[in-house]
């Protein structure tokens, strides 16, 4: 098993250098002159349309990619149609929109043809295991964003960041093949790699002022993620009722998606046509303006960008958003320092990066690993827990506006919720007394703590409700608490004087576990209605109605509850 994500992580450095040879070369992407945007824009659209009608038409799947809402859609929809073919074709399209213009992020191209690898390998039957199918999805993302942006350690954290979780070794084998090889192509191949480390020579946050420039920035931030989500969300629905048509269309001009490609195609040749200088690969865009090479031009930048990415999420389809996303985030911090504090001194570079880590918090709801990755892009530790704030502070603004994560967003429109990486019409379907266990055991509150050793031995669990009088429940102990209380107050056996003074309820009150902090639940309670309670504590007392303990709701039950409504939905087998 770890070969297979170690093979997958060089996949995707393999990948993403290919992209990084025509940049460093200089040869396709949009270079100052009026004829050639043209020329690439239509080979962009002829290599789309050659994949649209001779691969994507002729395997079963949906005909319309959404990058990585797909990959999301694949982990909670084991019986939908899916294939290498697939994922490798949608590849090539994002490799040649990150080659040619670099309208999408290498990582794209990484993530869909490392996931196509696995899928190629991957047996008939394990497609019905939601660990290997997350495992396979967390792999892929983590080896594509560790090559493209060469930060190991914020490509493993992003996946579980997101809800996909997974195996963490197996994604953190594939992170570092992925770092590793990035690293070998770019130094024998003279690869441009991302470099701040001058323009960031000395910084420190030492003045009230840059503090408040990050409060400004994350705010910022936060709003623009959130009109940036809503934006490419109507784009997209306006683009596809337009080029598409809705019901009352013909079947016939529903059956022609290269009419959709080529007027797309068109549009993006336009936002090229008038802005030429900002059709360069993110990282290269970014970079010039925080080394002061672009100091006046991150409005215009913002916004060809959000255009740009708008046309090609909604048209093409495609996974290569988070290098485009995080530099759109630098271009907003950059801006907001320069327009509202006048350029702090040596400040410029750093509130770039906060920007593009508070921005990627308020898009993709990661701000860890937006933090972590801008250390790893600065290796700056100053900057880690501003952009820290940022990200929590821009996330939390997103909130308030009541906008959706952009991934969220996208699987809603197709009929998907998620909560805590888990199908919400799935959690609906499955109840507390499918999931709780009643095989526990119970204390009673006067009951000395000497007691429990013999009372609690054998338990299958490490969780024991507390009852008092008719069985009524009282609070929850766990099992490191007796320890403890035997540890520490030195009971040792039953006839000792201390054992007879301390009764259970007694640690009830030293632990603050009574009834009343810890949540209890009814049998007849839906899963999705207890996903705050499960992420507080990894127990809950299931109560009948007369409030005795009837069960117990643990965290794993609930897995394997959910695995098991999984299956029983990918079967189709009716509900009992």
């Amino acid at each position: 098993m770890i070969l297979r994500p170690l093979f997958a992580g060089l996949v995707a450095s393999a990948v993403v250098a290919l992209p990084r040879i025509v940049e460093s070369r200089g040869w396709l992407y949009f270079p100052d002159s009026p004829v050639l945007p043209f020329l690439v824009v239509a080979v962009m659209v002829l290599i789309a349309v050659l994949v649209q009608r001779f691969v994507i038409e002729r395997h079963a799947g949906p005909r319309v990619y959404q990058g990585l809402a797909d990959l999301f859609f694949h982990i909670h929809t084991p019986s939908s149609p899916d294939s290498w073919v697939r994922w490798a074709a949608r590849g090539l399209v994002s490799l040649v929109l990150a080659a040619f213009g670099g309208l999408a992020g290498a990582e794209g191209a990484a993530l869909e043809f490392s996931h196509a690898f696995f899928l190629n390998l991957r047996s008939r039957t394990a497609r019905w295991f939601e660990q290997r199918r997350r495992t396979e999805a967390a792999c892929s993302m983590a080896a594509a964003v560790s090559a493209a942006f060469g930060a190991p350690f914020a490509a493993v954290l992003l996946p579980l960041e997101l809800g996909i979780g997974g195996r963490t070794i197996s994604v953190a084998v594939s992170a570092l093949a992925a770092f590793i090889g990035s690293r070998y192509w770019a130094d024998a191949l003279s690869l441009h790699t991302f470099d701040l480390t001058g323009a960031l020579y000395g910084f420190s946050f030492l003045r009230w002022s840059e503090w408040g420039g990050t409060l400004a920035i994350a705010v910022a931030c936060g709003v623009a993620g959130a009109v940036t989500v809503r934006f490419i969300h109507y784009a997209r629905g306006s683009l596809q009722r337009v080029l598409v048509g809705g019901p009352s269309v013909g079947v016939a001009r529903q059956r022609a998606p290269w009419v959709r490609l080529a007027i797309g195609g068109f549009l993006i040749f336009l936002v090229a046509a008038a802005y030429q200088k900002g059709f360069a690969p993110s990282f290269t865009l970014l970079e010039d303006l925080l080394w002061g090479r672009r100091d006046t031009e991150a409005g215009v930048l913002f916004l060809a960008r959000l255009l740009s990415l708008s046309l090609v999420i909604s048209i093409f389809g495609t996974s290569g958003v988070f290098w485009p996303l995080f530099a759109m985030g630098g271009f907003v911090g950059f801006e907001i320092n320069r327009l509202a504090f006048g350029a702090l001194p040596g400040f410029s570079a750093a509130a770039g990066l906060i920007g593009a880590s508070a921005f990627w918090s308020a898009v993709f709801g990661a701000p860890v690993a937006g933090a972590v990755l801008v250390f790893e892009l600065s290796h700056n530790t100053q900057l880690v827990l501003p952009a820290l704030l940022a990200g929590l502070v821009a996330q939390a603004v997103a909130g308030r506006l009541r906008t959706p994560r952009l991934i969220d967003r996208d699987l809603e429109s197709r009929g998907l919720r998620l909560a805590d990486g888990r199908s919400v019409s799935v959690l609906s379907r499955v109840l507390v007394r499918d999931a709780m266990v009643v095989d526990f055991k119970s204390v009673h509150e006067q009951q000395p703590v000497s007691e429990l050793v013999e009372r609690l031995a054998g338990s299958p669990y490490p969780f024991f409700p507390v009852v008092k009088g008719q069985g009524v429940y009282s609070g929850l102990l766990t099992l490191d608490v007796v320890q403890d209380a035997l540890h520490t107050d030195q009971i040792v056996t039953s006839t000792s004087s201390l054992s007879k003074l301390l009764e259970v309820k007694d640690l009830l009150y030293r632990t603050g576990f009574r009834s009343g902090t810890v949540p209890t639940v009814r049998a007849d309670q839906k899963l999705s209605e207890l996903s705050r309670q499960l992420d507080r504590f990894p127990c809950l007392p299931v109560l009948g109605e007369d409030d005795k303990v009837i069960g117990l709701l643990l965290v794993q039950n609930v897995r394997l509850a959910y695995d098991r409504e999984v299956a029983r939905r990918s079967l189709e087998i009716p509900a009992p």
